[in-house]
């Protein structure tokens, strides 16, 4: 059972044969997604492109404008969901 709601979320269930995450179970998972989410952390994504220095050094302007755009975003999507 979820410890929170994350119904809004992806989630992947996984099996655990001993019932619970034991140290060797553990060392496993880690294995297997420490490579992928390094590669993905040094990937190009929408955000690191249109905030320069996201996500620790990040120009408060570019920000400022990041919002705006996705404010104005949201309203576009408002309208569209109204019209169907």
């Amino acid at each position: 059972k979820q410890l929170f709601d994350v119904v809004q979320l992806r989630t992947v269930r996984y099996p655990l044969p001993e019932g619970e995450i034991t140290p060797e179970t553990a060392a496993a998972m880690q294995a297997a997604i420490k490579e992928p989410i390094k590669a993905l952390a040094a990937g190009i994504s929408p955000m690191h492109q249109s905030i320069p220095g996201y996500p620790d050094k990040v120009d408060p302007r570019k920000a400022i404008t990041m919002r705006g755009q996705l404010a104005e975003q949201a309203a576009f999507q408002t309208k569209i969901r109204a019209v169907r």
